[in-house]
Parts: structure tokens; C-alpha cells; sequence
């Protein structure tokens, strides 16, 4: 009995049995941890992949379990990814669905589409910024979380679900009301797209409401970003209000199709 995952076939079932935008059940993050017994064990594995993938890389770094390969030599993944008209990312599908039916950088291929994309989210947003501003974001809330907290302190919890979230609204301008609300509405997206290898309907389901919920933050007509050109650090564009890379870039963040200025 060999692993297999859910690309195609199950993400095109799970996209017919319960679209975008259809109804669900209140969203409750909590329904994660209620799952299936076997289901639990896949996620168990999925959280927590570092033990298993380094006896992998000293045993067998090359692993196929039915339609599943596992690769876990540096020299072997670089390849794979230098050669993308062999080896295809598999979550375009999901990710067009999540984002309007908008082709994102992490859905396409290298070519034109892929190369302005990526130019305009790099003008907007270029890397060097992560030391001159997310670092130090990302340092002054994650000393006061851990300055107020008690003897009994959840990392994960208050750190990476917390901490990311503060660096969306501060960084990229997103108007985020609840952080631990959003946290849970975004983990339960990420999740679908790219931690559920075998289709599991609570996951989607979670996923579809969350999309549901928490898109007008995501979508509004006003988002923040810098402003460079001048000694502001943050500007508003308002929808038909400017142009230019950085109105772009909103609307590709957002997940909301680019229209000529």
C-alpha cells in the first residue's frame, strides 16, 4: 500500500464538493486538534518533520513511498527546482482559488507573468528592508511578549502565531483588528495550501471559512504602504487614488487581480 496525495484528483473533489465561498460551519480553530486519529498522526508528522527527514538523509535520501518521493540531499532538491519543466509546483490550483483567481508568484512557472511579479513585489518590497524594518518589528514584539509573559510560556503560540501577524499590519499596512483571530484564519489557509498532503475535509473546510472571514481586511479599499518618495514612513492609497508599483504590489498581496492604472 503505497502514500499518495491529494493533487489532483482530491483537490479538484474537494473544490466540487465544497467551493469558495459556500457555507460552513463557524469557524473554530479548535476543530484541528479534533480530527481523525489517522489523521492526527499525518499532521503529527507534518508538524514535527526533522527527526524523520534526518534519518531519511543519512539512510535513504532518496525515498519513495507510492507516488511520493522524499528527497533530502541538498544537491538533489537544487536540482529539482532548476529543472521546473520537469518537476511542477502543485499548488496552483489552491492558491488561484484562495486568491480570486489571481496567478501568484508561488503558482507560476519562471517566464513573464513569474519575472514582472516578482520585480514589482521586490520595488515595493525589497529584501534589504527586512533588516532595516522587519527585523527590528519583529524584535520589539517578540521582547514584549515574552517580557509579559508567565511561568508558563506556549513559544509557538505567542511567538509564531502572534509575532508575523504584527509585522502584516506594521510592514505590509494590513488592518487587522483581532491578531490571534487573523493568526488562526491565516494558519488554517497556509495549512490547506501547502500542509494538507491527503485532502482532509475539515481542513478545507476551515480553510473556507477563514477566506470567508477574513477577507475584508485583505481586500478593503484602503491599504497602507510607504511611502519613499518623501519623509513619511507610511501613506494610504485609496482605490483610483494613485498608481505605480506599490498600488500593484497591494492588489497582487491582497489576492485581488491587477487592473491597468
Amino acid at each position: 500500500m503505497g502514500f499518495s496525495t491529494k493533487y489532483y484528483e482530491g483537490v479538484l473533489k474537494g473544490q466540487a464538493d465544497l467551493p469558495l465561498g459556500s457555507e460552513t460551519p463557524p469557524f473554530d480553530f479548535e476543530r484541528k486538534r479534533k480530527t481523525t486519529f489517522t489523521g492526527r498522526i499525518i499532521g503529527w508528522f507534518i508538524e514535527y518533520p526533522d527527526w524523520w527527514l534526518r534519518i531519511l538523509r543519512h539512510l535513504c535520501p532518496r525515498a519513495r513511498w507510492g507516488k511520493v518521493v522524499f528527497l533530502t540531499h541538498f544537491e538533489d532538491v537544487r536540482e529539482v527546482l532548476e529543472r521546473e519543466s520537469e518537476f511542477e509546483t502543485p499548488y496552483g490550483p489552491e492558491l488561484r482559488e484562495f486568491s480570486g483567481g489571481l496567478d501568484f508568484l508561488l503558482s507560476l512557472k519562471d517566464g513573464k507573468l513569474y519575472r514582472t511579479q516578482k520585480s514589482v513585489v521586490l520595488s515595493a518590497f525589497p529584501p534589504s528592508e527586512v533588516e532595516e524594518r522587519v527585523r527590528n518589528i519583529a524584535a520589539t514584539h517578540s521582547q514584549e511578549i515574552v517580557r509579559h509573559a508567565g511561568e508558563k510560556f506556549d513559544a509557538a503560540t505567542e511567538l509564531m502565531r502572534v509575532v508575523p501577524i504584527r509585522i502584516c499590519r506594521e510592514y505590509y499596512g494590513l488592518d487587522i483588528e483581532d491578531d490571534r483571530q487573523f493568526g488562526d484564519w491565516a494558519i488554517s489557509i497556509n495549512h490547506i495550501l501547502f500542509g494538507d498532503w491527503n485532502a482532509d475535509p475539515v481542513t478545507r473546510e476551515l480553510a473556507v471559512a477563514a477566506a470567508r472571514t477574513c477577507s475584508p481586511p485583505l481586500t478593503a479599499p484602503s491599504i497602507l504602504l510607504r511611502r519613499r518618495s518623501t519623509g513619511e514612513r507610511w501613506s494610504t492609497i485609496r482605490s483610483g487614488g494613485s498608481s505605480g508599483c506599490r498600488k500593484t504590489a497591494a492588489r497582487l498581496l491582497a489576492g485581488r487581480r491587477c487592473a491597468p492604472s
